[in-house]
């Protein structure tokens, strides 16, 4: 995403007289269709954005207050005469004591698109489905049941253009699977551990990893092991312990596991962990993608609790602080953290970071009415030949410092007030343990703050949308950020005004 289509505004709080901080946030634009299915997760979605802050807000001390300027953050340098920054908006300039950037996602505005008209979709994942359905539902479209595999029938309004669907590896996201309440405890982790990380960090000189040779396979022992527990739980329960002990105990864990699948069939899971692009016969790749939809949708109706299959690709979620272990703030090699977020990190969210199931079944039923035309992948060569009326890239654009263009965020590069924690694609901003920006002399900047998407690279996995959980790795990362900026100004004399700011949190 390039600053041209950033929309970042000023959040003001000032404590009593002291002007505290400013926030730089980016304000996302949300579409969303009516479902008759009962899944509109971006209605709820919606919901839940414009509910959030008016709910923080009635939760401010009388002595907070909140200004929303809504201005385009044109430039933030350092003042000269005391500790802070000067923003510049197109209409005004504000001196601040302290700045966090937290800039997130929107989607590219401008597109205009007529009755009949071809409009090319890069993407298969969650920005995808919801630009079909902005597309599609958003312009009258309706579902009804049907009694064919996807259990719906597309009925078009005849107001939608014609859609294609592309990528460019054609590698499809797989369905969250159905969530279900499980009563059974967790099961233990027994390979991919953190005791298993600080044991191969210990035997590094300088304790930095290679993912592919040294993290992968205790993943893949993982998986397997997830799969053989969650089978024997599923169809013979009293023999879990044993299986258990089997894994725990075993030195000798190939051999462990031709046992297990001697005894409970083969699991393998280098056949999930596709990392290349589709290859096949010309014309025969929209046949194998409604087909591998269909088998996927099956895995995920039966959910974790009926598929262990689908628990063992979990793995890469339900362990995804173990990544963040492994990945943050130089915990690989340069060459192996480039091919980590080159490759398995985007592996992992086409394995764990899909469309919910009832998103692919409305694909199959856009397909099957002829509304949606499945392309085989094309790269940047291939898609200068394809001339359809629009072309909209509906995936998480790269938020790395190569990927901005002229605004803020470039501003403060050039200044050197802020650097790349790698090359790309790992080229986030790189920040303390505390959020606090890094400069480009290696300096932390002691006033600047960087939470969300820019930062991917310096750590790993900032594109989600945080949930309402105390363990939400999000909040307490931007609890730490908070509690770190107070103790700051609690330490000076506020810039603009000269008051004492006293810590009343």
């Amino acid at each position: 995403m390039t600053n041209e289509h950033h929309h970042l505004h000023l959040v003001e709080l000032q404590q009593d007289a002291v002007r505290a901080s400013v926030v730089v946030t980016e304000q996302p634009e949300w579409f969303f269709g009516d479902s008759t299915q009962g899944h509109s997760q971006l209605r709820v979605l919606t919901h839940r954005a414009e509910y959030s802050p008016d709910a923080l807000l009635q939760c401010c001390p009388a002595h907070v207050q909140v200004r929303y300027h809504a201005e385009q953050v044109m430039t933030c340098g350092p003042l000269l005469e005391a500790p802070g920054f000067r923003l510049h908006t197109r209409s005004q300039e504000m001196d601040v004591d302290a700045v966090f950037l937290t800039s997130g996602h929107a989607f590219e505005t401008g597109v205009q698109l007529e009755v009949g008209d071809t409009v090319a979709i890069e993407g298969l994942g969650l920005t995808a489905m919801d630009t079909l359905a902005r597309l599609t539902q958003g312009r009258g479209g309706r579902y009804v049941r049907d009694g064919g595999f996807a259990g719906w029938r597309y009925l078009p309004s005849g107001r939608e253009p014609k859609v294609f669907l592309y990528s460019r590896t054609g590698l499809p996201f797989h369905a969250r699977p159905q969530w279900n309440a499980c009563s059974q405890p967790p099961l233990p982790r027994l390979f991919f551990t953190a005791a298993a990380i600080a044991r191969l960090r210990e035997q590094k000189e300088g304790g930095q990893l290679d993912f592919r040779a040294d993290v992968l396979p205790l993943i893949k022992d993982e998986m397997r092991a997830v799969f053989y527990q969650a089978r024997v739980r599923l169809d013979a329960p009293a023999q879990l312990a044993s299986v258990q002990r089997l894994l725990s105990e075993s030195t000798a864990t190939p051999a462990a596991f031709e046992r297990l699948a001697e005894l409970w069939g083969e699991f393998d899971p280098e056949q999930w962990l596709l990392t290349q692009r589709w290859s096949g016969a010309q014309g025969a790749y929209g046949q194998w993608f409604v087909d591998w939809i269909k088998r996927d949708l099956a895995l995920s109706r039966l959910g974790t609790a009926g598929s262990p299959i689908c628990q063992a690709l979990e793995v890469w979620r339900d362990y995804r602080d173990l990544l963040r272990l492994i990945a943050d703030r130089n915990g690989l090699t340069e060459s192996s953290t480039l091919e980590f977020y080159g490759t398995w990190a985007g592996l992992s969210n086409r394995l764990v970071g899909g469309p919910q199931k009832e998103r692919q079944e409305d694909l199959l039923a856009l397909i099957e009415a002829g509304v949606v035309t499945i392309l085989s992948p094309m790269d940047d060569v291939q898609r200068a030949d394809f001339r359809p009326d629009s072309m909209i890239g509906a995936r998480v654009a790269h938020g790395g410092l190569s990927g901005n263009g002229p605004g803020l965020i470039s501003d403060l590069y050039e200044q050197g007030l802020i650097r790349a924690a790698h090359a790309w694609p790992a080229d986030g901003i790189e920040t303390d343990e505390s959020a606090r920006a890094i400069g480009r002399d290696g300096s932390v900047q002691q006033r600047l703050w960087v939470l969300g998407p820019a930062v991917e690279g310096c750590t790993f996995y900032n594109h989600y949308v945080p949930t309402p959980d105390p363990t939400c790795h999000a909040l307490i990362e931007a609890r730490r950020a908070v509690e770190s900026c107070l103790e700051t100004l609690g330490k000076h004399t506020s810039s603009s005004i000269t008051f004492k700011f006293n810590k009343a949190v």
